[in-house]
This record gives structure tokens, sequence and C-alpha cells, in this order.
């Protein structure tokens, strides 16, 4: 399996991960809906990265992008859990972590961009920040929980899913094209 296949798994599994952790703080039926649309959408997401013939530009990553990949996502695994405390710290604010997740995440993916020559990581890695940033300015302005779930977590779930989808669907096999995974 390619790396961008990897790569794109791995998006999937994020994204779900969003929606499962983020979706309990809300009220009524939303928790349990919001739970098996992401479901839903990591099955059918991972189905067409399952089925695509290629993702991304179709090239497999250097030893250079990938000893790169391994330092942005240290970095990334560092600036989360410091930059969670620190701003908990600050803030006296236990919420802030959350969209500071969101914002590392985002930049992360930012990062991505010229290091794989995707700009797709770019085009959804920015929004991916706007909703941390705005989920953060939420938190530190009092508004309860449940809106900076969504707006910090459920939408940057949507966002990767929907990342995810565009790129295996441009790179779906057409009609009688042989696939490979």
């Amino acid at each position: 399996m390619s790396g961008a296949k990897i790569g794109s798994l791995i998006g999937c599994v994020g994204g779900l991960a969003f929606y499962l952790v983020n979706a309990g703080p809300l009220p009524g039926p939303w928790p349990l809906l919001l739970r098996v649309l992401g479901v839903l959408l990591f099955v059918g997401v991972v189905n067409l990265v399952l089925r695509a013939r290629v993702i991304g530009r179709g090239v497999e990553p250097s030893r250079s992008q990938i000893r790169a990949y391994g330092w942005t996502v240290i970095a990334e695994a560092v600036a989360i859990v410091v930059g969670s405390r620190l701003l908990r710290t600050l803030t006296a604010k236990p919420d802030v972590g959350l969209p500071w997740v969101a914002i590392v995440l985002g930049i992360h993916f930012v990062v991505f961009a010229p290091i794989f020559k995707e700009p797709i990581f770019a085009w959804f890695g920015v929004p991916i920040v706007v909703c941390g940033v705005i989920g953060l300015v939420l938190v530190l302005s009092g508004t309860v929980p449940p809106t900076t779930d969504v707006v910090a977590g459920i939408l940057p779930g949507t966002i990767m899913f929907g990342a995810v989808a565009w790129s295996a669907w441009v790179g779906r096999p057409r009609a009688g094209a042989p696939t490979t995974i």
C-alpha cells in the first residue's frame, strides 16, 4: 500500500477520533447522532481510499521526506502536550486543550504541504487552524464547551474526512480500469 494511502487512512482515524471524542458534551441526541455519522463517514472514506488507484501525485516519499514527517510529528506531539499545559496554566481555562490541538494539527498539515509537494495539505490545514483559533477565542471569552467542541472538534474532523475523500475521489478507479492497493 502506498504511503499516501497509509497517510489517508491515518487521516480517517484522526477524523473519526475528532467525532467520537468531541460529540460527548453535546446535549440531547447529538452525541449518538454525531458518533454514528463519524463512523459512517469513516467507513465511506476508507472505502474510497482503498479503491483509489492513486492518491495525490502518486509518488512515494523520499527518505528526507519521511525524516521530515517524523520530526514534524514529534514536534506536533511536544507542542500539543506542552502548549496545552501552558495555556491551561496561563488562562486557568481547562477547555483550551481542544482548540490548541486543532491549531497544532492544522499547522502540522500546512508544514506537510511543502515537504510532500502536495498543496492539499495546506488547503485543509489552514481551515483546521482557523477552527482552532475560533475555538480558542470562544473558550477565552467564556463560551460553553459544547460550542467549542463543535467548532474545534467536529468541524476539523469533517474537514479531514472531506480532504481525504476528495483526494481519494480524484484517484478513484474509472470504469473498466484495474485497481491496485
